[in-house]
């Protein structure tokens, strides 16, 4: 029981329950009560489910049904799926929450080109949100903590922000 409650706690709390929550805060943030509902309910009939079969199989085929889901490999093929799951709603949250624009101006004769409006919205919009989060990604990739992360996020926009770079 030691050794499966683990993986349990593993999969509810790491995968599920932040799965969930990331996708019904943005309902919620909207002023939609059926964000808490769902994400009650749904939370609630996942886990039952889940906590359910898992006594089932308990109960009837005892220590044999736990030998061979850990041979099947059918807990890393749930948490392959997942962690794509994951990546999609991470996804999501990059397009709705990471804001980064620039506001260099630069003079062309009479007029003068916004380089953020004019070239980085026109090419693909969210496209430095889109980079700074890969850029954060590859830091922690390279062995960065999210800690040195957060500090150089800090600092390049402070300097950014200073030198009028930044909006």
């Amino acid at each position: 029981m030691g050794p499966l409650a683990g993986i349990g706690d593993t999969i509810d709390g790491g995968v599920i329950t932040p799965l969930m929550l990331t996708l019904f805060i943005g309902i919620t943030m909207t002023g939609n009560i059926f964000g808490v509902i769902g994400y009650i309910l749904l939370e609630a009939l996942i886990m039952w489910t889940i906590y359910w079969y898992s006594y089932r199989i308990g109960y009837e085929k005892g220590s044999e049904a736990i030998v061979n889901i850990m041979e099947s490999g059918m807990i890393n093929q749930l948490i392959a799926g997942a962690s794509i799951m994951g990546c999609l709603v991470l996804g999501g949250l990059v397009g709705n929450y990471v804001s980064l624009g620039l506001s260099v101006n630069i003079p062309l004769g009479e007029t003068m080109f916004n380089l953020q409006e004019q070239l980085f919205d026109v090419i693909l919009p969210g496209m430095l949100p889109l980079l700074l989060t890969l850029g954060c990604f590859t830091l922690t990739k390279k062995g960065w903590s999210s800690v040195k992360v957060i500090l150089l996020i800090v600092a390049l926009g402070l300097a950014g922000g200073l030198l009028g770079i930044l909006a």
